[in-house]
């Protein structure tokens, strides 16, 4: 059993908040960027199968 000192477990908490947060920031950015990306080449050769 380890022992925390006070405060760390709040801390913990908003470490874990602050890194789901980007995280749900950077699955967004790749998105849309997928999505841009996809829709150039589309643009280029519609015909194009997938």
């Amino acid at each position: 059993m380890t022992v925390t000192p006070a405060g760390m477990a709040a801390k913990d908490a908003v470490y874990r908040q602050s890194l789901a947060a980007l995280l749900v920031a950077l699955d967004a950015v790749e998105r849309v960027s997928l999505t841009a990306w996809l829709a150039d080449i589309n643009a280029k050769d519609p015909d194009r199968p997938a």
